[in-house]
């Protein structure tokens, strides 16, 4: 994740200053002037000084250091030469880069002026304009990354888990599961009691939940209670209906880091005050979390 970060940092990084260098520089030297010329009197004027040099376009692309094809959309007005071929032409050609840019030889101060200042408006409308696309670019990227952030730090983390008692079919309760917390519904139980429904059925009169992680005997949960009347154990075990909340924090504590190996245990006294156990492993069984980016 922290070479995600440092790549993403670097990469915003080198994108706006390069493309503010690169701006920079292009504002200072020059590169074209596409929107306030014209093209074709800038292509033509090359096609003069190339023929009066006395060379061909392929020959002159040599010299430059580019393609034929782009002597060829410099001269029919397709294209203007960036910076750094600006320079060279007008080296080689021993002319100057205004020249060039006007399309003709200047021999007035005043015409000299009036290539620059056209130049320097054209410059600042794209200057306007390629910071007008950085702010933007910026925005998106920024959003990109934050929604990135949010779906990995949110991937799989919500969980909802089936709890059923052992050698049970039916859906015993729920475990909802998320960063935070650990919250559980537990319900609709039953065990088996053979002498349910019979007059041999033991009657209660108090007993005790508890739900305990096996592994390290910690108690999750603990309940005590007694009865005004005595009921009969498939009454009481049926009317179970118990929720509780274990958070982060406390699970830290308990040196917890997941409910793989749980149990219920409950206990009763019955109307000879005598005491019984009953064990049951309750199995945890996914049932939905959340691994989908989008929904």
């Amino acid at each position: 994740m922290a070479l995600f970060y440092l790549f993403s940092y670097k990469l915003l990084f080198l994108f706006i200053f390069e493309d503010v260098q690169l701006l920079y520089y292009n504002y200072i030297y020059i590169i074209r002037m596409v929107g306030s010329m014209d093209c074709d009197k800038v292509g033509k004027y090359l096609t003069e000084l190339r023929k009066a040099k006395g060379i061909t376009q392929e020959q002159l692309a040599e010299i430059i250091g580019v393609s034929n094809k782009t002597i060829s959309k410099w001269e029919t007005g397709i294209n203007v030469p960036d910076t750094y071929f600006l320079y060279a032409l007008s080296k080689e050609f021993n002319v100057s880069v205004q020249d060039i840019l006007n399309g003709e030889k200047i021999y007035n101060i005043m015409d000299s002026n009036n290539v620059i200042v056209k130049t320097i408006t054209f410059y600042n409308t794209i200057f306007k304009k390629k910071i007008s696309r950085i702010s933007v670019l910026l925005i998106i990227m920024i959003a990109i990354v934050f929604s990135i952030l949010f779906t990995v730090n949110n991937f799989n983390q919500n969980k909802v888990f089936e709890l059923r008692l052992e050698n049970s079919n039916d859906n015993n309760g729920f475990l909802v599961s998320n960063p935070k917390e650990s919250i559980f519904f537990i319900n609709k139980l039953h065990i088996k009691n053979e002498f349910e429904g019979t007059e041999r059925e033991p009657l209660i009169s108090s007993y005790g939940l508890s739900i305990i992680e096996k592994n390290s005997n910690t108690v999750l949960y603990n309940e005590e209670n007694s009865f005004r009347q005595n009921y009969y154990l498939s009454q009481f075990i049926k009317s179970v209906n118990l929720s509780f909340t274990i958070s982060k924090k406390e699970l830290d504590d308990l040196n917890l880091k997941s409910f793989d190996n749980i149990y219920l245990k409950i206990t009763y006294i019955d109307n000879n005050d005598k005491e019984f156990e009953v064990v049951n492993d309750i199995n945890i069984i996914p049932h939905y979390s959340n691994t989908q980016a989008i929904y």
